[in-house]
């Protein structure tokens, strides 16, 4: 599966670079691309709509990962900063910096959240399309609980920051 997900972010990108495929023919193209895919051993694996679901699970936990891998690094860089200032008795370097540092927090929790949504409303979609009803639900019941976690970690980094500075 390793070797699919950057099949799956093609489909992506081939839907956002062509604004006239519509979600339908999005569908069809996820389908099809899915549907056979040619191993090292040149033998031929069947795809099906549960792997096409993984593949899109994987690639929200894989956006969610980097996103609060993103802010943890922010946060513990911005947590430095404010000390060393606070230590050298610089209060309002200290608390520019934080607001800095809240501002890069809340854009990389927005662009986390808007791509995540747009994968999902992609998959969700594409899976409505092949009548997987199901699978289409447990998409989207993990996308809304890795959007919780998007927000969770954007308000666990701002708190650190903000105590940082008191």
């Amino acid at each position: 599966l390793d070797s699919s997900i950057p099949i799956a972010r093609r489909w992506l990108r081939i839907n956002q670079e062509k604004s006239e495929i519509n979600m339908k023919q999005f569908a069809t193209l996820a389908l099809l691309a899915t549907t056979v895919i040619c191993t090292s051993s040149s033998t031929v694996q069947a795809r099906t709509p549960e792997d096409f679901a993984t593949e899109c699970a994987q690639l929200v936990d894989s956006a969610v990962a980097r996103v609060n891998k993103s802010l943890g690094d922010d946060t513990k860089r911005c947590i430095a900063a404010i000390r060393k200032h606070k230590a050298n008795g610089e209060i309002a370097e200290a608390r520019i910096v934080a607001r800095r540092c809240i501002d890069r927090i809340n854009n990389t929790t927005r662009a986390g959240d808007a791509y995540v949504r747009e994968v999902c409303g992609r998959c969700v979609a594409a899976l409505l399309d092949l009548g997987e009803f199901r699978l289409a639900a447990r998409v989207r019941s993990l996308c809304a609980d890795s959007l919780a976690e998007i927000e969770q970690s954007g308000e666990r980094a701002r708190n650190a920051v903000l105590n940082a500075l008191n």
